[in-house]
């Protein structure tokens, strides 16, 4: 007999018409008709069912309300709509940005076979859909150099929270000043600096190991 797993661990499901009396053990479930539709405390398990759920409801809204809007669609022209953008210093008081999202979009695994073969002078090339890809140590960074692209023609890799590579892309035409990049780049903390005005959007901008991190929305006017 092949050995079940935590055949003692049984538990009450509420369903439509039954609470179904089950176990973990694929060979042992079975349905019956409720005794009762109080628990041993009196409590009516189907109208907790129905507060949790009110209470979940509410605990989204109120977090939707409180979130950052997600970044803008990544624009025709191939500006960005600054949604999020990362800014590096270029070192002549000029700034380079890079944009979360682009049309050169590689896949994980070929993230991974760059970041591992960049050199200064620049890794093999790897064949990927936009044409060959190589790999360049820099002190900003790696950036990843694809030529044959249409538009997204320079990547630099990077890794989120979770340590999963991910790549941000050359930005475009961002419409910002130096002086206001100045400002973001200046207000940076690793928690997240002061909110602020850029033109009609605000900004909120993170110090990180590659630079400032800055993400971009549009408040809400208030209403007369």
């Amino acid at each position: 007999m092949v050995p079940t797993i935590a055949r003692d661990f049984n538990f009450w499901r509420i369903d439509n018409r039954f609470l179904i009396y089950t176990t973990f053990s694929p060979a042992y479930a079975h349905a019956r008709p409720p005794q009762s539709r109080t628990g041993t405390d009196g409590a009516d398990p189907v109208a907790m069912t129905a507060r949790l759920r009110r209470h979940a409801l509410l605990v989204a809204a109120i977090v939707a309300a409180f979130a950052i809007p997600p970044a803008t669609a990544h624009a025709a022209d191939g500006s960005t709509g600054l949604g999020t953008l990362l800014i590096q210093p270029a070192g002549d008081g000029t700034f380079r940005t890079w944009e979360a999202a682009g049309d050169s979009e590689l896949s994980e695994n070929e993230l991974l076979i760059l970041e591992g073969t960049a050199t200064p002078a620049g890794g093999p090339p790897l064949r990927t859909r936009f044409g060959p890809a190589r790999a360049f140590e820099t002190q900003g960074g790696i950036v990843v150099e694809l030529p044959q692209a249409s538009r997204d023609k320079v990547l630099l890799l990077d890794h989120d929270a979770c340590s999963a590579i991910k790549a941000w892309h050359g930005a475009g035409a961002t419409g910002l000043t130096d002086d206001q990049l100045a400002d973001i780049y200046l207000s940076a903390t690793p928690d997240g600096g002061r909110n602020l005005m850029v033109g009609e959007r605000m900004a909120k901008a993170f110090a990180t190991k590659l630079g400032v991190k800055a993400i971009f929305w549009t408040p809400l006017k208030k209403r007369n």
